[in-house]
């Protein structure tokens, strides 16, 4: 019960710190990936492809989550891994099958997995354009590098 009255009240500050412009709007900024919404269909793509997924489980009422969309996603060095990956956006409150699926209990969390499926590297929490990009780059070589 406490867990979720918190998670309410996190979610509510996050509705009234975006109204207000405190937190930027998912989707303003200059992200020029391009985002599929079907993990399956993303999946089969990556195969076909021998592309990684790079796969971003996001809620409309997390701040963090709109964070990582606003500021870290628009990062020049993470835009330009653009043709490296097949990128998905799960709305964690849509996907709740694939959700419990990959263990993903904290938002956001960023999954790369290899062109068959498997988790290569995961992260959690909102980081800077930065450290995303370096985070991607390592995770989508060790993807093509066949590590996991």
């Amino acid at each position: 019960m406490r867990t979720c009255a918190v998670a309410v009240l996190a979610g509510a500050l996050a509705l009234v710190a975006t109204a207000y412009g405190c937190i930027p709007k998912a989707g303003s900024g200059a992200d020029r990936l391009p985002w599929q919404h079907a993990l399956s269909e993303s999946l089969s793509q990556a195969r076909q492809s021998d592309k990684p997924v790079v796969v971003d489980f996001w809620a409309s009422w997390c701040g963090p989550c709109l964070l990582l969309g606003e500021r870290s996603f628009p990062h020049p060095r993470v835009q330009s891994l653009r043709d490296r990956a097949v990128w998905v956006k799960v709305d964690v409150d849509q996907n709740r099958r694939v959700v419990a699926q990959h263990g993903v209990s904290a938002f956001p969390t960023i999954l790369v997995l290899n062109s068959v499926g498997q988790e290569v590297d995961r992260l959690v929490g909102y980081v800077d354009g930065p450290t995303l990009a370096a985070f991607l780059e390592g995770a989508l070589g060790k993807a093509k590098r066949g590590t996991t």
